[in-house]
């Protein structure tokens, strides 16, 4: 049965993904789909069997009415809506039912989440990390050279609560006591930092693209050399969703191009909490 969706503004049609696992009914220990790409790296992707299942997935044979050329991903590719489209793999080659899930390529060696619900901002990995290896890290206070993944999964400790780092936008640090803490080089963008305690906190070299550290303490801090891109540093009032005050002061550092990397509202706010002088 031919079958077709509108994604990214296209429109691709093939087969269901559920009518080919009707006609091949898989045996009761199938709790995976793993889908492998003809390519030099073999890149592939997987799913819960039960997702594969919910979701309207497609193997796409066309787009827009013309055949899939090698560009778009032909002869054949997935195409998996409401996930991120590293899911929806180009050039299939084969489809896989496991028993025991397998990682896919962006998955293990980028620390893209392995579900990516784009509804819940599952774009960067979780649970790869032990609790007690996460909070062997946070207790260092030395975070410098670190992927995402490493610092997702496990627990924050903020003010004697345990809080979990998180499975959406890079790592979930609300909240978290992380005074002198230091991220220098790391990859972390799209990490959430709000109302986090970043006192003398060192982001050398770092990469917080996307980050939020709306109501954080960041006097002291230092982004030289950081990439800020899309980062936030809290809305028009300076206040995180639970009212928190975002805090610069004469010693946080980020240099004149860095503040140029952001929106013209960022720019204003972040030039006026650099001059504020109250500690």
């Amino acid at each position: 049965m031919r079958y077709s969706l509108v994604e990214a503004n296209v429109r691709f049609s093939g087969v269901s993904l559920s009518t080919l696992l009707d006609r091949a009914v898989p045996n009761a220990s199938a709790r995976f789909i793993s889908f492998t790409a003809r390519s030099a790296r073999g890149h592939s992707t997987s799913l819960r069997l039960a997702d594969a299942r919910v979701l309207p997935v497609l193997v796409a044979l066309a787009v827009d009415g013309a055949a899939l050329d090698e560009a778009r991903g032909g002869p054949v590719r997935i195409v998996v809506p409401q996930r991120y489209f590293y899911k929806s793999v180009k050039w299939l080659e084969s489809i896989e039912l496991l028993a025991e899930d397998r990682l896919g390529y962006w998955e293990s060696t980028a620390g893209y989440h392995n579900r990516g619900d784009v509804w819940c901002e599952e774009r960067y990995a979780s649970g790869e990390s032990s609790k007690s290896e996460v909070d062997a890290i946070l207790a260092q206070r030395d975070l410098s050279n670190r992927r995402r993944a490493e610092l997702a999964g496990g627990g924050a400790r903020s003010g004697g609560t345990r809080r979990p780092a998180g499975s959406a936008s890079g790592c979930r640090l609300r909240g978290c006591q992380l005074r002198r803490a230091c991220f220098d080089r790391s990859n972390l963008s799209n990490a959430r930092f709000e109302g986090a305690d970043l006192r003398d906190a060192s982001f050398r070299d770092a990469d917080v693209e996307g980050a939020d550290f709306s109501g954080a303490d960041l006097r002291g801090a230092i982004f030289i050399g950081a990439s800020l891109f899309g980062t936030s540093f809290g809305v028009g009032d300076r206040v995180d969703e639970s009212g928190r005050m975002t805090q610069m002061n004469a010693r946080t550092q980020i240099e004149p191009a860095a503040v140029d990397q952001l929106t013209p509202d960022q720019q204003a706010l972040v030039l006026a909490l650099l001059h504020a002088t109250r500690e």
